[in-house]
């Protein structure tokens, strides 16, 4: 049996507990999710906002509260933080795994794209004042992006599902489905491809234990994207 499973009856009040400790924060994830996928469909994007440093800036400090409710809850759970991949970063093992996991991410990229028979990079005009001071920005900004969702997705999620449901496989399933839904506004075959995504990251959570290579793989695969759809 997985360790982040329970061997027997968790007891009622529990239960109950991490029921509502797993609403409480999945609506404080999904729902502002949802709602900025919704509107992002619904209005479209702009390349002159992507780059703006007020809604860089605004977005980067909008990410941060997100974890540290996350450790605040974990913390206050009294639970060991290293069940939900908050270890200490190892390079030996954590560095080749990001490498890793980029790789991947971005090899099923190039192959949805293939298969739906579309160029990999649409044509955009890059900003053109402070061009690498806004990259900068966007890297912390995707680092944040990979922080919340992989704390929340992976580190999370998976482990609570896993407790409440006893089976390690709901939590990859049900955590997965979630993120692909969140994705959804980009059309059904990209939160297809999320999808595969998360439960790539959520083998790759389980057979490390750590949140850490995946930060930083989510974090570079954005970023890749972002930097190659301006060049």
């Amino acid at each position: 049996m997985d360790d982040l499973e329970v061997s027997e009856a968790q007891p009622v009040s529990r239960r109950r507990i991490l029921t509502l400790e797993v609403a409480a924060v999945s609506s404080l994830i999904v729902l502002p999710a949802l709602a900025s996928a919704t509107l992002h469909y619904n209005v479209g994007s702009n390349s002159s906002t992507k780059f703006d440093f007020g809604t860089i800036v605004y977005d980067i400090l909008l990410r941060v509260g997100v974890p540290a409710v996350i450790l605040f809850v974990l913390w206050a759970s009294g639970d060991a933080l290293k069940r939900f991949g908050i270890v200490k970063w190892e390079w030996a093992k954590d560095l080749p795994l990001t490498i890793f996991t980029f790789g991947v991410m971005v090899l099923t990229l190039y192959a949805y794209r293939f298969i739906r028979g579309r160029d990999v990079w649409p044509s955009h005009s890059p900003p053109s004042e402070s061009l690498w001071l806004r990259y900068a920005l966007i890297a912390v900004y995707y680092f944040f992006v990979g922080l919340r969702e992989e704390l929340f997705y992976r580190g999370y999620l998976i482990p609570r599902l896993a407790e409440l449901s006893g089976k390690t496989a709901v939590g990859v399933i049900v955590s997965a489905l979630l993120f692909g839904l969140q994705h959804l506004y980009q059309g059904w075959q990209s939160a297809l491809l999320t999808v595969v995504h998360a439960v790539l990251l959520a083998g790759l959570f389980l057979a490390r234990r750590s949140i850490w290579p995946l930060v930083l793989a989510h974090a570079a695969y954005d970023f890749y994207i972002t930097f190659m759809n301006y060049h």
